[in-house]
């Protein structure tokens, strides 16, 4: 993962405190917007530009309602074709795609106020990296996490802490 360097004075907070490594990588989301809003779909996609060494990158962000009423969610590359990769892309920019992905999330979130969601990772960098985000974000959101392992990778259940009260 292309990690984001900020000189000094920009990665420190107004106390003067060191700023965390995941504030830093989850302030810089990038714009997007919603391609399809509809009671069982939502999809949102978003492009991070090139870098030295790569190309602009398409993202599409994925919620789909089941019968239950809960929603899954996920992001993946589709530059190339309308498959929807959801590996690593070692394209650079993954801090700007992570923000972006948690923006989406939080504005869906706020919007819809589903009572649970569930996401996944296959590998397990990224489960590592989304364990991180649940621990930093979730009970803010107003959401409690459990993690599921599995070889690799991961479940992720996020449930409103008021659903059912």
């Amino acid at each position: 993962m292309t990690t984001y360097a900020r000189p000094a004075d920009e990665a420190r907070v107004p106390s003067g405190k060191p700023r965390g490594i995941l504030v830093e990588l989850f302030d810089t989301p990038v714009k997007w917007r919603w391609k399809r809003q509809d009671s069982r779909t939502r999809v949102a996609v978003f492009q991070v530009g090139e870098t030295d060494m790569s190309y602009p990158v398409t993202y599409e962000f994925h919620a789909d309602r089941s019968n239950s009423g809960n929603w899954e969610v996920d992001f993946s590359d589709v530059s190339d074709d309308d498959t929807g990769d959801i590996s690593i892309t070692g394209a650079g920019n993954a801090g700007r795609v992570f923000a972006t992905v948690l923006d989406i999330l939080k504005n869906f979130i706020t919007e819809e106020e589903p009572v649970k969601v569930r996401f996944s990772s296959d590998e397990l960098s990224r489960s590592k990296l989304y364990r991180k985000m649940v621990e930093r974000f979730a009970r803010g959101l107003g959401y409690s996490a459990r993690v599921t392992t599995y070889g690799r990778g991961a479940m992720f259940d996020l449930t409103r802490e008021t659903a059912g009260v």
